[in-house]
Formats: structure tokens, sequence, C-alpha cells
């Protein structure tokens, strides 16, 4: 059976992405891939104001929250 490069590359980034849906935390960060509607990034400092990236799917576009 011949399969191409791209069609094992696809399939492979498709399960990566099922794997890492969730929401995460690393050290100041927090960032969610589970949602249908939009992924998110944010931080909060020690003034409890937020800096973060919120990415839309439907529009194709980023909110940043400063």
């Amino acid at each position: 059976m011949n399969v191409s490069f791209g069609a094992v590359a696809i399939i492979c980034s498709l399960f990566s992405l099922a794997v890492f849906a969730g929401t995460f935390q690393s050290k100041e960060w927090t960032w969610s891939t589970d949602n249908n509607d939009f992924y998110y990034a944010a931080t909060v400092n020690e003034a409890r104001h937020i800096f973060g990236q919120y990415c839309y799917f439907k529009s194709g576009s980023c909110l940043y929250l400063v």
C-alpha cells in the first residue's frame, strides 16, 4: 500500500490536536484548547490585571487583552 507523506502528516496532526485539547497551566500562564468557539492564553499579574490572547474560529480573528 502506497500512502503519501502528506496524508500521514494530516492524520497525525488531527490526532495530536485531540490529545492536547484541554486547559493547561505553566507558571503564571493558563491556556485552553478545549472550546469549540475559541482558544486562549492569558496571565494575571500581582495587581490582578489580565494580559492574554483569545482567538475566535468563526471570525478568524484574535483579541488581545491588556
